[in-house]
């Protein structure tokens, strides 16, 4: 185990008062602040427990003095990093179910491209993709349950 002593009995508390393990560190702090121990040692391990989420956001922003607002935009990048890393899959799914369409997708509203340099990348012309475009889309809510 690579967890001294000390580490070991954070663990240990979080296991036992905390109700769910959250991935993002707004999350976190979330759920530990709202946590009160049994009694004053495992309070006080909570307390800590409060204190090493808050040096991590230190570490990572060079500042601690209004972490609250640290917390909210790094909380904010996680779930933007979410939609991106949910939005690629889906445009993968279209892709192999629907070649051409995912690639459409990405050159267009991903990449920004205009219309003329998306047709020509993918070796249509302009007229169809004028006809695939609103299917993609279609067929991209249908896949990502927007529909």
């Amino acid at each position: 185990m690579y967890l001294n002593k000390r580490e070991q009995r954070l663990e240990t508390a979080a296991h036992a008062y905390l109700t769910k393990y959250p991935a993002g560190t707004k999350a976190q702090l979330g759920e530990v602040i709202t946590t009160s121990g049994a009694d004053p040692e495992d309070e006080k391990l909570l307390q800590e427990l409060r204190g090493k989420i808050e040096k991590v956001i230190e570490a990572r922003t060079g500042n601690i003095g209004d972490y609250d607002s640290v917390i909210e935009r790094i909380s904010e990048l996680q779930d933007l990093e979410q939609q991106k890393e949910y939005f690629d899959n889906v445009l993968e799914v279209l892709e192999d179910y629907k070649p051409g369409y995912g690639k459409l997708l990405r050159l267009r509203y991903v990449e920004d491209l205009p219309a003329g340099e998306v047709a020509t990348e993918l070796k249509v012309v302009r007229k169809t993709f004028e006809r695939w475009r609103p299917k993609a889309l279609y067929e991209y809510a249908k896949i990502s349950g927007m529909s």
